[in-house]
């Protein structure tokens, strides 16, 4: 009787060890989801771009296209306000501005930016595709990034993307007030100009206007200043643009943009 009593006691130790064991288990499965959760937010917050490449939000690093991202305020830190000067920081791009922007990808490009012609890299503001190449510099302003395709894009992008796509992404309202101007100036009295400014109405309704004015005098001198001639600017482009966000709820959400141009 009392070897079974022992046997009994020591049953019982055992199960309560094992069912403490299971106990820890389970209160340590939520802690590892959570330093996942942790990890997932830090490698965003490292430096890590989300990107729309594919036609949804997704990590740049785990994006499966060759592409390059960059985003508005490392555009304004390395001074680039034109498109023609993304090459310096976006490898295997070239762009040129001639009769419009003529855009290289890896070497593929068009040549004729007429009105017959089609360009073999698709460019884009806010995944609205822009036919002609005399109207894509003109939206080279509040940017929020840049995302640059390589190869051919057709089956998400359709056709005029054999030599890739540039994507811009334009700064979308936001729920504080804020203000920013950025003023460029060189040579040939070239002045750059952006004035940004945001509007929240609301808990749910914000609004952001920016406008941005691009000019550049012409580099050809006029040899007989008292001819009455006077020679055309370089550039002289002139944009607006307004936008308005409405987020009822944290899963719904609409946008509303519009823009002019004078070129």
């Amino acid at each position: 009787m009392t070897d079974r009593c022992c046997f009994e006691g020591e049953s019982m130790r055992k199960l309560k060890f094992v069912c403490l064991a299971s106990a820890v288990a389970l209160a340590s499965t939520p802690a590892f989801a959570q330093e996942a959760q942790e990890a997932e937010t830090q490698v965003i917050n490292d430096g890590d771009i989300v990107v729309t490449a594919n036609r949804t939000s997704s990590l740049l690093s785990k994006t499966p296209i060759a592409m390059s991202a960059v985003g508005g305020e490392d555009l304004i830190a390395a001074g680039i306000t034109n498109p023609t000067q993304l090459e310096e920081t976006i490898p295997n791009l070239s762009i040129v501005r001639g009769n419009g922007l003529q855009i290289t990808i890896r070497g593929v490009t068009s040549t004729d930016g007429t009105e017959k012609g089609d360009p073999s890299a698709a460019f884009m503001v806010n995944g609205v595709y822009l036919a002609r190449p005399q109207a894509q510099e003109v939206s080279f302003f509040d940017i929020e990034r840049i995302e640059v395709l390589r190869g051919p894009q057709g089956t998400l992008y359709g056709r005029n993307s054999t030599a890739g796509v540039v994507n811009i992404l334009t700064a979308q309202p936001k729920f504080e007030l804020g203000a920013r101007a950025d003023v460029v100036y060189g040579n040939f009295n070239a002045l750059n100009g952006t004035v940004v400014l945001n509007v929240p109405a609301s808990d749910t309704l914000a609004f952001r206007v920016a406008a941005n004015l691009d000019q550049r005098d012409n580099y050809i001198s006029d040899g007989a200043p008292n001819d009455n001639v006077k020679l055309d600017k370089f550039k002289n482009n002139k944009s607006v643009r307004l936008s308005a966000l409405w987020k009822p709820t944290p899963d719904l959400s609409l946008l509303l943009m519009g823009d002019y141009s004078w070129v």
